[in-house]
């Protein structure tokens, strides 16, 4: 049974239903009227078997739709902005037909009675309970049914409906009163139901062939009857139905031919109809054809029984067809509610301009018109009330809140004493006065305190009742407001704003309080005496405190729902966790859970507005305070008197416990936890029984205020209710409670920057916490006492008197067992002098802070400046200060693990000589320290002990860039030293290693010597002969004092030296190239060693890691032969004879001599008197000189000689002590054979013999070099079958020595001319001697498609000097950066 406002309502014409059928709607549907009883006679018409089929279908959208559309769309009425609607529920009449019904109504167009929802409603303010559409459900077999049954019945009810629609709509355009049908409505929906019958059941009879146009006759001759019904219903002024209607009675009189002919060409339209038989189809084409204005849909699965199988109740096709029929209703409905604001606009324009006129209703009731007031339009604001709900009824049926709110936002404007939201007043005292009089004498009595109740509830049906019996509506405005608020705070749950009914509630309360304190009511209206007075005056104090406490714990138990259903903690706001502060709750082991930020949101916001009303409800408690006679106000004396504790001596401290009262505030609770409706408490009992109760109740009252600004984020304010609190529990000697109340405020008044009011809070926590007996928590407070900020603010007597009692809590043992972090009562500043590394900063991302690291060596002195900065009044004697390093590692893991540095953890600790004197202001101090271990130290924390307290200052916590030394190793003294200084190949030296530990004192060493291939040594104290020889060895070092000196001996043998080409990685036959570095014997100390200084400290040897450093010697053999060939070349100067000449480079350090030579050229001899030489024997030839031989040579012309061995160049070498070495140095001249081989072969036939000449001998890296190639075609065959030789020839270069370019590819036509001369350019790719030159391919060209290769015989050049680029021109200039 929900109220109208909350369902659109839609009727329902269903000629199938029988009347005496008992057929409700899904809501409790009342019986209807009949609408087609007249068709039929009395009783069941035969036109219209007994179906049910509106019981059908509501009960399926009841079952499987819960009677509730879904996303329907709608465009805004004030915006004309699309929209959509995500529910709307409907309630289903029925308006019956085929029953007999005397009570009709003329009111009622379609005969009705005028008691039904679907009645039509001549006054405005119940508009709202019409139906928004209708929907017609048509039954039908055949199209002879259809034509003579269904459409003439149909016609006569649109032409009913539109006609009223018209006659209501010219009624208020021409502002014919306010008795226009406002809730007709002219949209419909027509449900076609197919009758789907079997054979021989006489659906399709002859007989009914035969009488149907009898049946017409009766039709048309009841239909003519219900129009001139419907038309005296009408008022006077209505206009007839047009004859062009498309629905008009003219259209149900057509020939049986026009009928037999009247078919549709077009295609039947997508959707549920294209699964029905041709029939059916040819039907529903006639539904929409005849009725163009309406909507249909087709229901071919309703006449379906609902234990029929053949369609399953979650079939396609009947969703299908469900889902049309929905989304047509919903456009109906959307339709019909737009006519209908459009008529509430119309009446409610015609209500305000009577207003505009200022003419006010005298008498009569609301709705009808008054005889005696000259039939002048008169503007009565009680009917405009009723008018303007009825339209905000009619948004919140459509389940738009937000218009429905805005309809009594604007109805508040017009009551005469408030005026929108801030409800203040605007009558006159003479106004009041003669408008209480007047309406004293035509109150009624009707409108009584069970209004006010009505309103409370929010019942709109029994409270509109009410309203309708008062002629003035200002005398019961009290009542009106509190309807109002009522309604408003349902569309705003609606609306799921409850911030903003916080909001409406604070504004309601206070309008209600100044109306009943200023004796405005309904219930006495005559002057009232003094003591009536001040009773009225308690009596609304009372009430307004009452309903800020009953909408805080609506707000507590709204609270417990959402957390509950978003399954977190709830917030608790009840006074029984007033003292249970944030942060210092009883219960520090609970974790809480994770809170949903947009229910934090909602949460801060509304504590905000709960805390203004439950200030106002604090002031309304102080006022009952204040009006009790029995005794004074309490609160009022606390709040203008000077603490009486601060007016007497101030007592040394001691550590005993002085409480007077052990009272705290959770004794006054009933329970822990949310307040749910069973435990609500009335304020007021027992409270003026004593000043004690009067105060705890105060206490509980202006707990609840503080805790609800502090979580609303108004800090401030909630620490000015919890100073006050706090200043009664010291008066009542409840220290506890007064400690628990002062702690929140200490941490505002810091973070606020409220430095006076900072210390005068510390002070009274302090004098709180030195009566209640905790050490630990008065000792932390005295170390807020004094600080930078608080310097000038505290009295030199109190800050002397705080500075006794620290003193005296740092004296107690139990202080010994505390670590105090950073205090406020000193500053220190740590900085490190500089050093001989300077310093270097970072991002130390794990601690987000600046690291300053200073550089330093092993053994080198740092010097640390500490500055304290104390803002004690009086200087204190430190019983120690000291410094804490801590290695870099050590300190990341306590960090990460959230531990804090100890003296466990420290490296080093640096230690004050003696007991320094700490004096107010800035007191400088030296540390001292020398490592003797690498690594990164972090000064750590600063260690203060005083008497029993020991202080730490963490450089973690502080505000400041981190501070760290970084100490290297110190530079090693050790050296090392190896002779000779290099080895000569072949041969076997004595190698000496002399380590020298210079000032350092060496723990352990090893000596290892690592020889490359081709060297090998004897390890130390081995003797050479044997087989001791390896390539690599180590022997240990003892250990070494300073200045100590230890040499070893050895011996070192080369085995080999490698040839010229794989020293210079040339290509060996296999392609591959050979690469050995440089002969050498490496001699590598390692060595553990430690400072010099080392032995002065009193570190045990094990707690200082050694230093570690390798020194390294190497001695290497000649990585070149003693001569090495630089350069072979051949000048051929007659056809048998050639000038070969070598040049010879010296790579030894002492000069050598060559005492004799000797070459060997296979194929070649030196002719007599060819060696052009003899002149330089026993000459000395010095590092780095060269020497050139030259011979002349003949070719030999025994092929036998030719085979021997390669060319060669014996000599036999002499240092200047005579010693001889004997070397063999292989000529390069492997280009020169492979040219004579190839000389000898160009004889082949069909081969092609070519030169290729370069146009310079020597040039740049990259510069264009022109080559020519001259091409001799002679020794080519030419084919018997074709007369023409055709060349294709092309240039070919890996690209690794040479880039060329120009005409590197074509064709040669050999047929005439057998010498060819090409031109192509090359350009260098790499710097130094190019043995490699591009290559030439030629192929004879058979065909278009085929060739064959040939073999080329091309002369190449020698060589080509390719040369780097030595310099290069630039030129600089300066560039100005943006």
């Amino acid at each position: 049974n929900l109220p109208p406002q909350s369902y659109a309502t839609v009727n329902f014409i269903d000629p199938s239903t029988a009347s005496t059928a008992s057929v409700e709607s899904n809501a409790s549907r009342p019986t209807g009227f009949s609408f087609m009883a007249p068709l039929g006679g009395k009783g069941t018409d035969e036109a219209f078997p007994t179906l049910n089929l509106y019981e059908k279908l509501t009960d399926i959208f009841q079952r499987d739709y819960r009677s509730t559309l879904h996303s329907v769309p709608f465009e805004h009425l004030r915006t004309g902005s699309a929209g959509s609607i995500d529910r709307l529920p409907i309630k289903t009449i029925l308006t019956q037909s085929h029953g007999s019904n005397n009570n009709g109504s003329g009111d009622v167009p379609w005969g009705g009675t005028s008691g039904t929802v679907a009645a039509s409603v001549s006054d405005p303010a119940e508009w709202h309970i019409g139906p928004y559409c209708h929907v017609y459900i048509a039954a039908c077999e055949s199209l002879d049914q259809y034509r003579n049954r269904v459409r003439p019945a149909l016609q006569a009810f649109i032409s009913l409906i539109e006609g009223a629609a018209s006659s209501s709509s010219n009624r208020s355009q021409n502002n014919k009163g306010a008795q226009s049908s406002g809730n007709y409505s002219a949209h419909y929906v027509i449900v076609y139901a197919p009758i789907r019958g079997k054979k021989g059941d006489g659906s399709s009879s002859d007989k009914d062939k035969n009488e149907g146009l009898l049946a017409t006759n009766r039709l048309g001759g009841a239909i003519a009857s219900r129009l001139n019904q419907a038309r005296r219903i009408a008022s006077a002024g209505a206009k007839d139905i047009p004859n062009g209607s498309l629905h008009s009675i003219s259209s149900a009189y057509t020939s049986n031919t026009d009928m037999e002919s009247d078919d549709f060409s077009a295609a039947p339209p997508p959707g549920p109809i294209a699964h029905s038989s041709k029939v059916e189809k040819e039907i529903y084409k006639k539904f929409t054809s005849d009725f163009p204005n309406g909507k249909i849909c087709i229901l071919s699965t309703l006449m379906d029984s609902v234990d029929d199988s053949s369609v399953a109740s979650t079939s396609p096709l009947k969703n299908q067809e469900w889902n049309g029929f929905l989304r047509m209703l919903g456009a109906a409905v959307v339709n019909g509610f737009r006519d209908r604001c459009r008529r509430y606009d119309a009446e409610l324009r015609r209500l305000d301009a009577a207003r505009a006129n200022g003419n006010q209703v005298t008498k009569g009731l609301l709705g009808r018109n008054n005889d005696n007031v000259n039939n002048k339009a008169k503007f009565d604001l009680g009917h405009f009330f009723l008018v303007k709900e009825s339209l905000a009824f009619t948004f919140e049926q459509m389940q738009l809140p937000a218009e429905a709110l805005l309809q009594y936002e604007e109805l508040r404007a017009f009551l005469p004493q408030t005026s929108g939201d801030d409800l203040s007043f605007r009558e006159t005292e003479d106004e009041k006065k003669k408008r209480i009089k007047k309406a004293t004498k035509r109150q009624s009595g009707d409108f009584d305190e069970g209004a006010t109740a009505l309103a409370i509830v929010g019942d709109t049906i029994g409270f509109r009742k009410r309203l309708r019996s008062v002629t003035d509506i200002g005398i019961v405005e009290q009542t009106i407001l509190q309807y109002l608020y009522t309604r408003e705070s349902n569309l705003l749950f609606q609306m799921k704003a409850p911030v903003e009914i916080l909001q409406r509630s604070n504004a309601f309360v206070q309008v209600m309080y100044k109306m009943k304190s200023n004796g405005l009511g309904i219930i006495e209206l005559r002057k009232l005496k003094d003591e009536e007075k001040a009773q009225r005056k308690l009596d609304s104090e009372q009430w307004a405190l009452n309903f800020c406490w009953d909408v805080k714990c609506a707000t507590d138990n709204y609270f417990t729902v959402l957390r509950i259903n978003q399954e977190q903690k709830v917030m608790e706001f009840s006074f029984s966790r007033i003292d249970q502060e944030d942060g210092y709750d009883d219960d520090d082991n609970a974790e809480a859970l994770p809170v949903d930020p947009k229910i934090e949101t909602i949460e801060r916001r509304m504590a905000s507005k709960v805390g203004e009303l439950l200030e106002f409800a604090r002031l309304r408690f102080l006022c009952l305070g204040d009006a009790h006679d029995s005794f004074q106000n309490p609160i009022r004396i606390y709040s203008h008197t000077f603490p009486s504790d601060l007016m007497k001596e101030w007592k040394p401290w001691t550590s005993e416990p002085e409480m007077t009262e052990i009272l705290d505030i959770e004794t006054l609770a009933p329970s822990k936890g949310i307040l749910i409706e069973s435990e609500k408490i009335n304020l007021l009992d027992g409270v003026f029984e004593s000043e004690l109760a009067y105060e705890n109740r105060y206490l509980q009252i202006a707990g609840a205020v503080a805790r609800c600004n502090r979580l609303a984020g108004r800090r401030r304010l909630s620490s000015r209710f919890q100073t006050q609190m706090a200043e009664i529990y010291m008066k009542r000697g409840n220290y506890h409670a007064a400690t628990k109340a002062l702690l929140p405020i200490v941490d505002v008044c810091a973070t606020d920057g409220w430095d006076r009011c900072h210390f005068w809070h510390l002070f009274r926590l302090a004098c709180c916490q030195r009566k209640n007996g905790k050490i630990p928590a008065y000792l932390n407070t005295l170390t807020l006492c004094f600080g930078s900020h608080l310097e000038g603010m505290a009295p030199r007597a109190a800050a002397g008197a705080l500075q006794r009692d620290f003193e005296a809590v740092v004296s107690h043992p139990q202080v010994s067992q505390l670590r105090l972090g950073i205090s406020s009562f000193l500053e220190t500043d740590l900085t490190v002098e500089p050093t001989s590394g300077g310093k270097s900063s970072m991002l130390l991302s794990f601690v987000r802070k600046k690291l300053l690291k200073s550089f330093c060596k092993v053994g080198e002195q740092v010097l640390v400046k500490l500055t304290v900065r104390s803002y004690l009044p009086n200087p204190i004697s430190a019983a120690e200060i000291s410094l804490l390093l801590v290695s870099f590692e050590k300190y990341e893991e306590l960090f990460h693990n959230r531990e804090l540095v100890s003296v466990d953890d420290a490296f080093a600790i640096i230690r004050l000589d003696g007991t320094p004197t700490i004096a107010p202001g800035d007191n400088t101090y030296e540390f001292k320290w020398t490592p003797m271990s690498t690594g990164i130290f972090t000064l750590s924390t600063v260690q203060m002990k005083w008497n029993h307290g020991c202080f730490h200052y963490d450089s973690a916590v502080l505000r400041k860039p981190l501070s760290a030394i970084e100490v290297q190793p110190s530079d090693p003294t050790q050296t090392i030293e190896l002779n000779p200084l290099f080895l000569i190949p072949g041969h076997v030296q004595q190698v000496r290693i002399t380590f020298n530990a210079g000032s350092d004192i060496i723990e352990e060493g090893t000596v290892e010597l690592v020889c490359s291939d081709g060297l090998l040594v004897v390890p130390p104290n081995f003797d050479p002969s044997d087989d001791n020889w390896v390539e690599t060895c180590s022997v240990d070092l003892p250990r070494c004092d300073e200045d100590g000196i230890i040499v070893l001996t050895t011996f070192v043998k080369s085995r080999f030296i490698k040839p010229l080409d794989q020293k210079l990685r040339l290509p060996t036959d296999d392609g591959n190239s050979s690469a050995t570095a440089v002969q050498a014997m490496q001699a590598r100390v390692t060595t553990s060693y430690r400072h010099k200084g080392y032995n002065e400290t009193d570190s045990p040897s094990n707690e200082i890691p050694c230093m570690i450093t390798t020194l390294e010697a190497t001695v290497t053999t000649l990585d070149k032969p003693a001569f090495t060939v630089d350069e072979c070349r051949t000048y051929s100067y007659s056809e048998d004879k050639l000038l070969i000449t070598t040049l010879l480079h010296c790579n030894t350090p002492v000069p050598f001599s060559i005492k004799e030579w000797e070459i060997e050229l296979p194929g070649l001899e030196v002719v007599d008197g060819g060696d052009m030489n003899k002149k330089l024997f026993i000459h000395p030839i010095a590092e780095g000189e060269q020497l050139s031989l030259a011979f002349t040579c003949s070719y030999v012309t025994d092929e036998k000689e030719k085979e021997e061995g390669d060319p060669v160049l014996k000599i036999v070498l002499q240092d200047e002590f005579g010693k001889t070495f004997d070397q063999v140095l292989p000529l390069d001249l492997y280009f020169f054979y492979d040219q004579m081989r190839k000389d000898k072969e160009f004889a082949a036939a069909s081969s092609v013999d070519a030169v290729l000449t370069c146009s310079d001998s020597e040039g740049l890296v990259g510069a264009p070099v022109t080559f020519f190639l001259e091409i001799d075609t002679t020794n080519i065959l030419q084919r018997k079958d074709e007369s023409d030789i055709v060349l294709l020839y092309k240039f070919i270069s890996d690209d690794t020595d040479w880039i060329i370019g120009g005409q590197v590819e074509g064709y040669l036509d050999s047929s005439t001319s057998k010498k060819h001369s090409l031109q192509f350019i090359g350009m260098p790719c790499c710097p130094g001697v190019v043995k490699s030159f591009p290559t030439l391919s030629v192929r004879y060209v058979t065909s278009e498609e085929d060739s064959a290769p040939l073999t080329v015989h091309i002369k190449q050049p020698d060589f080509f000097k390719s040369l780097s680029f030595v310099n290069h021109m630039a030129l600089a200039y300066p560039v100005e950066f943006e």
